[in-house]
């Protein structure tokens, strides 16, 4: 076995880790402590992953993925606080095989939208979310 077939399976079990991770997150929103663990875990390994990745194929080039990160960070942040329900929805491109209703077509693009922002949402959300909205409640 060489490096990349270990790689990819590593990709893949991240990958897996994401979509469990993401339906345990919206199933118990309480646990606060648990996601903040979590989450921090879940977040070290997306940069170990990224980051070693292009470690693999240029090491010169290891800061380059830091610093794209840092700001995917904040656009996700962006998109997942300041737009609604339909124009996060309108940033999923969805054409279905089958004939679907409107309703139904919305709550696929946001579940995908969802799991694409997850692995960097998650990790705001559980730490910095809850403080923004109470000082948004605030005022």
């Amino acid at each position: 076995m060489n490096i990349a077939d270990n790689f990819a399976k590593i990709v893949f079990g991240y990958l897996l880790l994401n979509t469990v991770l993401y339906f345990f997150e919206k199933a118990t929103r309480s646990l606060r402590r648990v996601h903040k663990v979590l989450s921090l875990i879940h977040t070290v390994l997306l940069w170990l992953i990224v980051c070693g990745f292009v470690f693999l194929k240029k090491p010169m080039f290891v800061l380059i993925p830091v610093i794209v990160l840092l700001f995917e960070y904040l656009l996700v942040w962006g998109l997942c606080t300041e737009l609604s329900d339909d124009d996060r929805a309108m940033l999923v491109h969805f054409n279905g095989i089958f004939p679907m209703s409107q309703k139904l077509k919305q709550k696929i693009r946001l579940l995908f939208f969802g799991l694409v922002t997850f692995p960097i949402f998650y990790f705001e959300k559980t730490w910095f979310y809850e403080k923004l909205q109470e000082k948004l409640e605030q005022k």
